[in-house]
């Protein structure tokens, strides 16, 4: 692990899939540790459980859709 980022602390929103999982992951093995946010709860869950168990530090905080808040529509 590359510690160039150690002591930092990275939000990654759209962190479940795709760019947002690879960035994750690449903050992650730099030292960084990552807050994962995304809708997929699912997958933000199961990328941020891939990051820590190669040895990240990571956790996940499940975002809300703007349509599933009252009076947004």
């Amino acid at each position: 692990m590359n510690a160039t980022l150690e002591g930092k602390v990275a939000l990654v929103t759209g962190a479940a899939q795709g760019i947002g999982a690879a960035s994750a992951a690449t903050l992650a093995v730099h030292g960084a540790s990552v807050i994962l946010t995304d809708f997929n709860r699912e997958a933000g869950r199961a990328t941020t459980q891939a990051i820590v168990a190669a040895g990240g530090k990571a956790s996940f905080a499940a975002s809300t859709s703007p349509t599933s808040r009252p009076g947004s529509m």
